[in-house]
């Protein structure tokens, strides 16, 4: 590092030229619109899932027969809901709706408008079904919005609200939900950055260059990303143009501030202004590096998660960050390196030689050295109630409510499963190949408890398959629907043990979704602890302290999912995963720049004085860290999608509770009750700290 350190140093005029040239081409160039205007939008399971695989089946021998021509036609609803009670307004209205799309759409795309309306039971709700035809072209997504559009623009009696169940417009509504929050968190976040940059350096330049810094590698990562989404196989997902924003603006604002604290350190210490700079560069580059490949490696084993909206994001951030590291490493040092003593205008670190007076964090460090015990008992009975109730959490795999609250189609949705649920929407469909005896399925579904009606076994044309179609009774994707599903795939199978048998439908659908979570979920932990210690072990050479490292982040990602799950009652099935990256991955940045001195002074100065040292001398560092962390994902918070806003609020805890209870408490506290322990590096005894030669 100290060889690379200098040649950044030398060279830093070209590598200024070279990033502002490279990165403005990038952005110039970058075809944002194509790579992030429908974010993606695929199929969420991998071909493997038995769902998709009996839509397989159903495809090949019942819709896809020459003799039998396959159905084009598919319905959407309207509902008009006024929980006082429908009204004579409330049924004009519909007639306006319906006038309004036959006149607004054509009838090529838009076959049939259902009228009059259907009432509901409770007198509550009105429906108009729309039946579309699918082999136009205006019937895909385009025709789908201009009734959404009609739909919301025609005027509606005082207490009635109108909904759209509509799968395109629901994709649609997702993503302007992410898309239309974005300016403001980014505003919110970046307020934040100034405000702890203002703070801790009280300088023009300490808040300007690590601006620009964190701007130009942002800007330089989203627009490589716009470039691999369009002319490489890598994919952007839906919460890709507002995840990797705001993780590269923490993520970059950390690196500075690891950079920066260190070279005012060594310039209150007394070095000149380029020696205090090399050796800042020189000390902090592996610290640097090392987070940021955290961040790689954690997101980057998404990759070989089932549920294609993990392996598009997490490559996306890790493609990201990469950049973001190149830029910390290389633009932000010669940027200081050509600023020199100015970037500390109007203050003047190098002229403070004299020991300051023991602050916050000096107090913080002796207090673990006098008590580690109680410390660390006391900090984890404090947050394995919160673990407890995470590791326990409720998750949520119904779509509707990822949907942006009030929207058009979650009012549709809600609606509809609430005042008309005998739609269709949550029937399942089972398929049996070879073809099979048609009583004994009958009864053999007829026999799962919740299942309340069974239509008709019907085979195939080529006679290769059966299908029967059954209702559950429980609405769609609940637990009972799900496990009513497996039950009845159980039961068939057991009645036709040769056979193959699947099960088709939207609880079908949930039901995978959850069981490829838990094994997703299971994979990326697995990869993620590995890969993170592994980096961690070859940086700090010792293969003890990366394990308590990583059990304290998980403790603090546990205990904060389970705020989460007590604030929301649930969690949305991306939640976990997404939390556990993001927090395992950034809380190791605290981590490591902690374990990292901590490593330095106990060399210099033993155990005790050296843990109150490398808590003292980072303290200010990493409180600013966490809270430029917190307050980038705080800002999501105000998306409309609840999944953003509990990734969010998790992520957002999480890192406080890194910042004021992981890191200055429980952290040092293991390492002071370990000791020598901590530094077990059996592959290279010259590389361990000889406990010797240090002072007692």
């Amino acid at each position: 590092m100290s060889r690379f350190a200098r040649l950044v140093i030398q060279f830093r005029w070209p590598i200024l030229a070279a990033w502002v040239i490279g990165a403005a081409a990038l952005v110039v160039t970058a075809p944002f619109g194509p790579a992030f205007s429908e974010h993606g939008n695929t199929n969420p399971l991998p071909s493997s899932a038995p769902e998709l695989r009996a839509e397989a089946l159903l495809q090949q021998h019942f819709f896809n027969q020459p003799q039998q021509p396959q159905s084009t036609t598919f319905s959407d609803y309207v509902i008009l809901v006024n929980a006082h009670g429908l009204s004579a307004d409330d049924r004009t209205a519909a007639a306006r709706i319906m006038l309004a799309l036959r006149l607004g759409i054509s009838s090529d795309a838009l076959v049939q408008v259902g009228f009059p309306p259907t009432p509901s039971h409770d007198g509550q709700a009105l429906l108009l079904p729309l039946t579309w035809d699918g082999r136009s072209a205006g019937s895909g997504q385009s025709g789908h919005r201009q009734a959404a559009d009609i739909i919301s623009g025609v005027q509606l009696p005082a207490g009635t609200t109108a909904g759209y169940a509509s799968g395109s417009v629901a994709n649609d509504e997702i993503n302007r939900g992410i898309d239309e929050r974005l300016p403001l968190s980014l505003a919110l976040a970046v307020g934040a950055v100034i405000l702890v940059l203002a703070f801790i350096f009280r300088s023009v330049l300490g808040v300007l260059a690590p601006l620009l810094s964190i701007g130009l590698g942002s800007a330089a990562g989203m627009a490589t990303l716009a470039h691999a989404g369009v002319h490489t196989p890598l994919l952007t997902a839906s919460f890709t143009p507002q995840l990797v924003p705001v993780v590269t603006l923490g993520a970059g604002t950390n690196y500075s501030l690891f950079l920066m604290s260190r070279y005012r350190e060594e310039l209150a210490r007394g070095l000149p202004h380029r020696e205090a700079l090399l050796l800042a560069l020189n000390r902090i580059g592996s610290a640097i590096t090392a987070s940021a490949l955290t961040v790689i490696v954690a997101t980057g084993v998404m990759a070989f998660a089932g549920l294609e909206l993990f392996q598009e994001v997490g490559p996306n951030v890790a493609i990201a960050i990469a950049v973001m590291l190149l830029c910390g490493l290389t633009f932000m040092p010669a940027l200081m390196a050509v600023v020199g003593p100015f970037m500390w205008w109007p203050s003047h670190p190098e002229r403070h030689t004299k020991p300051a007076r023991p602050g916050f964090w000096t107090r913080a460090g002796r207090l673990v050295v006098r008590r580690p015990a109680v410390i660390a008992v006391v900090t984890v009975l404090l947050l394995i109630p919160f673990a407890i109730v995470g590791f326990r959490s409720q998750i949520s795999f119904d779509f509707v409510g990822l949907l942006p609250t009030g929207s058009l189609s979650a009012n549709g949705y809600q609606a509809l499963e609430k005042h008309f649920p005998d739609t269709g929407l949550d029937r399942e469909t089972l398929v049996v190949v070879p073809a099979s005896s048609e009583p004994a399925m009958t009864t053999a579904v007829k026999g799962v408890s919740n299942v309340s009606a069974v239509d008709a076994p019907t085979t195939s044309p080529d006679g290769q398959a059966a299908m029967v179609q059954f209702s559950i009774g429980f609405p769609s994707g609940s637990t009972e629907s799900m496990q009513a599903v497996g039950d009845v795939t159980a039961a068939v199978q057991s009645a036709f043990p040769n056979h193959t048998v699947l099960v088709a439908g939207r609880s079908a659908f949930e039901r995978d979704q959850r069981n490829q979570l838990g094994t997703d979920l299971r994979l990326i932990i697995l990869l993620a602890s590995v890969g993170i210690g592994v980096i961690l072990a070859l940086l700090i050479r010792s293969v003890t302290s990366p394990i308590y490292l990583l059990a304290t982040i998980g403790l603090s990602t546990l205990s904060a999912i389970g705020v989460c799950q007590l604030l929301y009652g649930h969690l949305e099935y991306t939640t976990p995963i997404f939390a556990f990256v993001f927090l395992v991955a950034l809380g190791e940045d605290f981590n490591i720049l902690l374990i990292t001195r901590l490593r330095e002074e106990v060399a210099r100065l033993g155990h005790g004085e050296g843990t109150v040292v490398a808590v003292a001398t980072t303290g200010r560092t990493l409180s600013g860290c966490g809270l430029v962390m917190a307050g980038t994902f705080g800002a999501l918070l105000t998306a409309r999608i609840s999944v953003v806003q509990q990734v969010a609020l998790v992520v957002a805890f999480g890192v406080l509770l890194d910042t004021f209870l992981i890191r200055p408490l429980l952290v040092p506290s293991i390492a002071e009750l370990l000791g020598r322990w901590n530094w077990v590096w059996p592959f290279s005894r010259g590389r361990a700290i000889d406990f010797g030669s240090l002072p007692r």
